[in-house]
Protein backbone atom coordinates (compact mmCIF):
# COMPACT_ATOMS: atom_id res chain seq x y z
CA UNK A 1 0.00 0.00 0.00
CA UNK A 2 2.79 2.41 0.88
CA UNK A 3 4.26 1.85 -2.60
CA UNK A 4 0.94 2.87 -4.19
CA UNK A 5 0.25 -0.67 -5.39
CA UNK A 6 -3.15 -2.33 -5.23
CA UNK A 7 -3.40 -5.05 -2.59
CA UNK A 8 -5.44 -8.21 -2.13
CA UNK A 9 -5.70 -9.65 1.37
CA UNK A 10 -7.82 -11.93 3.46
CA UNK A 11 -10.34 -10.41 5.85
CA UNK A 12 -8.73 -11.69 9.05
CA UNK A 13 -7.52 -10.10 12.26
CA UNK A 14 -7.04 -6.32 12.00
CA UNK A 15 -6.72 -6.23 8.21
CA UNK A 16 -10.28 -4.90 7.65
CA UNK A 17 -9.43 -1.97 9.94
CA UNK A 18 -6.95 -0.80 7.31
CA UNK A 19 -8.18 -2.25 4.01
CA UNK A 20 -11.71 -1.36 2.96
CA UNK A 21 -12.88 -3.74 0.26
CA UNK A 22 -13.15 -1.97 -3.08
CA UNK A 23 -11.99 1.34 -1.61
CA UNK A 24 -8.26 0.95 -0.96
CA UNK A 25 -7.76 -2.76 -1.64
CA UNK A 26 -9.59 -6.02 -2.17
CA UNK A 27 -10.53 -8.42 0.63
CA UNK A 28 -11.30 -12.09 0.18
CA UNK A 29 -12.45 -14.70 2.70
CA UNK A 30 -9.63 -16.70 4.30
CA UNK A 31 -9.04 -20.05 2.63
CA UNK A 32 -11.04 -19.16 -0.49
CA UNK A 33 -8.59 -19.76 -3.34
CA UNK A 34 -11.23 -19.08 -5.99
CA UNK A 35 -12.03 -15.65 -4.50
CA UNK A 36 -8.32 -14.86 -4.32
CA UNK A 37 -7.83 -15.83 -7.97
CA UNK A 38 -10.84 -13.74 -8.98
CA UNK A 39 -9.58 -10.68 -7.09
CA UNK A 40 -6.12 -10.96 -8.63
CA UNK A 41 -7.71 -11.42 -12.05
CA UNK A 42 -9.72 -8.23 -11.56
CA UNK A 43 -6.52 -6.30 -10.91
CA UNK A 44 -4.75 -7.86 -13.89
CA UNK A 45 -7.65 -7.01 -16.21
CA UNK A 46 -8.43 -3.50 -14.96
CA UNK A 47 -5.53 -0.99 -14.91
CA UNK A 48 -7.84 1.82 -13.75
CA UNK A 49 -8.92 -0.25 -10.73
CA UNK A 50 -5.28 -1.04 -9.93
CA UNK A 51 -4.39 2.64 -10.10
CA UNK A 52 -7.40 3.78 -8.03
CA UNK A 53 -6.84 1.17 -5.30
CA UNK A 54 -3.11 1.90 -5.26
CA UNK A 55 -3.63 5.64 -4.86
CA UNK A 56 -6.25 5.14 -2.15
CA UNK A 57 -3.99 2.66 -0.36
CA UNK A 58 -1.11 5.12 -0.38
CA UNK A 59 -3.40 7.79 1.06
CA UNK A 60 -4.53 5.36 3.79
CA UNK A 61 -0.95 4.60 4.81
CA UNK A 62 0.02 8.27 4.75
CA UNK A 63 -2.86 9.25 7.03
CA UNK A 64 -3.14 6.23 9.35
CA UNK A 65 0.55 5.61 9.89
CA UNK A 66 1.96 9.14 9.75
CA UNK A 67 4.76 9.53 12.32
CA UNK A 68 3.61 13.02 13.33
CA UNK A 69 0.01 11.92 13.90
CA UNK A 70 1.15 8.90 15.91
CA UNK A 71 3.51 11.07 17.94
CA UNK A 72 0.68 13.45 18.83
CA UNK A 73 -1.59 10.55 19.81
CA UNK A 74 1.08 9.07 22.09
CA UNK A 75 1.85 12.51 23.51
CA UNK A 76 -1.82 13.08 24.41
CA UNK A 77 -2.04 9.63 26.00
CA UNK A 78 1.05 10.30 28.11
CA UNK A 79 -0.20 13.71 29.18
CA UNK A 80 -3.59 12.25 30.11
CA UNK A 81 -1.97 9.42 32.07
CA UNK A 82 0.31 11.85 33.89
CA UNK A 83 -2.55 14.02 35.11
CA UNK A 84 -1.44 17.00 33.01
CA UNK A 85 -3.20 18.66 30.13
CA UNK A 86 -6.44 17.90 28.33
CA UNK A 87 -8.17 14.67 29.27
CA UNK A 88 -6.01 14.23 32.33
CA UNK A 89 -7.02 11.54 34.75
CA UNK A 90 -6.62 11.50 38.50
CA UNK A 91 -3.07 10.39 39.20
CA UNK A 92 -2.77 11.54 42.83
CA UNK A 93 -2.07 8.01 44.03
CA UNK A 94 0.68 7.57 41.47
CA UNK A 95 2.27 10.88 42.44
CA UNK A 96 2.27 9.83 46.10
CA UNK A 97 4.25 6.72 45.18
CA UNK A 98 7.19 8.73 43.85
CA UNK A 99 10.41 6.97 44.72
CA UNK A 100 12.47 9.99 45.72
CA UNK A 101 12.73 13.77 45.34
CA UNK A 102 15.13 13.12 42.43
CA UNK A 103 12.50 10.90 40.79
CA UNK A 104 9.91 13.68 41.16
CA UNK A 105 12.32 16.21 39.65
CA UNK A 106 12.98 13.99 36.61
CA UNK A 107 9.24 13.44 36.23
CA UNK A 108 8.61 17.20 36.09
CA UNK A 109 11.41 17.64 33.56
CA UNK A 110 9.87 14.98 31.32
CA UNK A 111 6.41 16.54 31.61
CA UNK A 112 7.79 19.96 30.72
CA UNK A 113 9.47 18.50 27.63
CA UNK A 114 6.16 16.86 26.64
CA UNK A 115 4.31 20.15 27.06
CA UNK A 116 6.85 21.88 24.81
CA UNK A 117 6.46 19.11 22.24
CA UNK A 118 10.03 17.84 22.52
Amino acid sequence: MAMELAVVSTSVSGIPEVIQNGINGLLVPPGDAAALATAIGCLVDDPALRRRLGEAGRHTVATMFCSEANLQTVRQLLLAASGVGEGAGNCDAARERSLSPRHEERRHQRLNRLRRGE
